[in-house]
């Protein structure tokens, strides 16, 4: 038996356009996948962050309770740690720190210190602002 020599064997445009979708599909499928694993990765370190610092003013509000209850210290939500009444902090008209702030200092930075570069922080540090 001999096979016409007329057949024709090849795909129609249709089936090839077809097999070029299905393998666009696949790569866009593999993209979005992608997409939501980097967002995913994203919002697992914000989360952390956010524990990280609702444990940091756990601890530095539990110094401060323990330590400063006389030398009116303020935590506020943001972190910062603010001295009370500034003509507690400098006498009028001076640049100089007064004895009393200046032993508050003394006692109060060495403590901040130790807190925040515990381990479990140094990672949710980006800066520690003095003013």
């Amino acid at each position: 038996m001999r096979r016409n020599i007329d057949e024709n064997y090849w795909i129609s445009f249709s089936d090839m356009m077809t097999g070029l979708m299905v393998i666009f599909m696949f790569i866009a499928i593999a993209y979005i996948i992608e997409v939501k694993n980097k967002q995913n990765a994203v919002e697992n370190i914000a989360e952390g962050y956010k524990q990280s610092k609702r444990l940091m003013h756990k601890d530095l509000d539990s110094l401060i309770s323990n330590n400063f209850k006389n030398s009116d210290v303020e935590l506020s939500q943001d972190l910062s740690v603010k001295f009370g009444n500034p003509d507690v902090l400098f006498a009028i008209g001076q640049s100089d720190l007064t004895p009393t702030f200046q032993q508050t200092l003394d006692k109060f930075l060495p403590q901040y210190l130790h807190l925040i570069t515990q381990d479990k922080f140094t990672t949710s540090i980006s800066e520690i602002r003095i003013e």
